[in-house]
């Protein structure tokens, strides 16, 4: 989701896929959900440096799980956003940044696995982002700290001592 026309793919060049109208890429994952065991969807989406998913996002990441996604991972904000679950998937809004020179401190690695009976389970690393490099975090009083304000810009999660996000009140699309 760019707001640059002059990136996008056409079928003569290469580029970005746009998704402010979503309508190809649910065709696309309805396709790679056919084809596919899991579909994780990246999405480039958000108002930068604002830690709460804009409505699209929301809506959109719904969307990309009713037709088929098993989690959704977004980035752009250059700032750590929300995570909800949305029929039991996870939806993580942005992870903050990398290697970007900027002042949002707070960035994490997501480590996305597949139980046995096929359920996407999700842990949270938390790291810093400063001078061109990131670094997890070992001080345990930081990681609580960044657990607690991870979950406070959540939608119904808890994040338990082993970095595991635990859904505690997961939407689906009867509510």
């Amino acid at each position: 989701v760019i707001p640059v026309a002059d990136w996008n793919a056409t079928s003569t060049k290469p580029g970005m896929l746009t998704t402010y109208d979503p309508t190809l890429t649910l065709e696309q994952i309805k396709i790679a959900n056919e084809n596919a065991d899991y579909v994780f969807i990246y999405v480039h989406w958000g108002k930068e440096r604002e830690t709460t998913p804009e409505e699209y996002q929301r809506t959109m990441a719904k969307q990309y799980i009713d037709a088929g996604a098993d989690a959704v991972i977004g980035s752009h904000s250059h700032c750590l956003q929300g995570i909800e679950y949305y029929e039991g998937k996870p939806i993580l809004y942005s992870l903050g940044n990398y290697i970007f020179g900027t002042s949002q401190y707070q960035t994490a690695v997501a480590l996305l696995t597949v139980d046995g009976e096929g359920q996407v389970e999700l842990k949270f690393q938390p790291c810093t982002a400063s001078g061109g490099k990131t670094s997890l975090l070992t001080n345990e009083e930081e990681i609580k700290e960044f657990n607690s304000y991870m979950e406070s810009i959540s939608f119904g999660i808890n994040i338990d001592a082993n970095q595991n996000v635990i859904a505690t009140n997961y939407l689906t699309s009867k509510n």
